[in-house]
This record gives C-alpha cells, structure tokens and sequence, in this order.
C-alpha cells in the first residue's frame, strides 16, 4: 500500500549524476517522505525533540483488506548526537481528542524493543494540518 519514512535530520553525503555532471553533497538533511497506493490507508507519525534527544514514532494503518493490522509493526526511535540510541517496533499510539472540535488534545506513545523500553504522554498544544482536495491521494 505505501510507506511513511519520517528523518528529523541527519548527516548526508553523496555525488549525485546528471549524465556526465557530479554535484558533490556534504551537510544535513531532512526527509519526509510518501509513496504508493493511498486508498484507504491512514498514518500517524511525530517527532519530539528537546536539547540532544530526539524521538521519532510512527504507524500506518492500512486497510483490513490490504494486510492484517496486527501484524503491521510501529516504529519508536530514540536519536542522540551521534545517532540512534535505540528502537522499538512494538508501538501503540493512542489520541484524545476535544469532542467538540475533534482537534487532539494528547497522544500518549507506548514502545517496548530489545534496545528501548519507553512511554511518552504529550500534551498537544498547537497543531497543523495539512489539508488534501478529495481524491488527491490514492487516485
């Protein structure tokens, strides 16, 4: 059905070619990234970053035709300065929401790995959205 790959920023390198022409890379870079067939399929995906550590969760949801929702792993990544700390692919991400806006009010991350065992309750204080015509994905 697709992917989401969510990279809150990293080191980069590399000599990409446009025939014969080489542009050489050097810095940090950030992606975000989506592809496939949309129909149906939902995500969830944050970043959470003070000072060093940074945590990056995610889950796609697919629908139930497509593949079996249990066996669709999340993923929870704790990043430091020099790289990964640890992850875990066990992961619940759970939202509550205002009943009268419908906008969240909290998300709590729950992961357990062989190298991260950790809960995370978030108070959402602001939120943007990105709104999308109907049909624009999964056409």
């Amino acid at each position: 059905s697709g992917y989401v790959v969510p990279v809150r920023s990293g080191a980069l390198s590399g000599t990409p070619a446009i025939g014969e022409r080489t542009v050489p890379l050097e810095g940090r870079g950030y992606h975000d990234h989506n592809w496939g067939f949309w129909d149906g399929v939902t995500w969830q995906w944050g970043q959470v970053h003070h000072e060093a550590p940074s945590f990056v969760y995610g889950r796609v949801h697919p629908p139930p035709d497509a593949a079996d929702p249990d066996r669709i792993p999340g993923l929870l990544a704790a990043l430091g300065p020099d790289g990964p700390i640890g992850y875990a692919a066990n992961v619940s991400i759970t939202e509550t929401n205002d009943p009268v806006t419908g906008r969240p009010r909290s998300i709590l991350v729950r992961g357990q790995g062989p190298s991260l065992n950790l809960s995370m309750e978030l108070a959402v204080e602001d939120e943007v959205a990105t709104r999308m015509a109907p049909g624009f994905i999964g056409v």
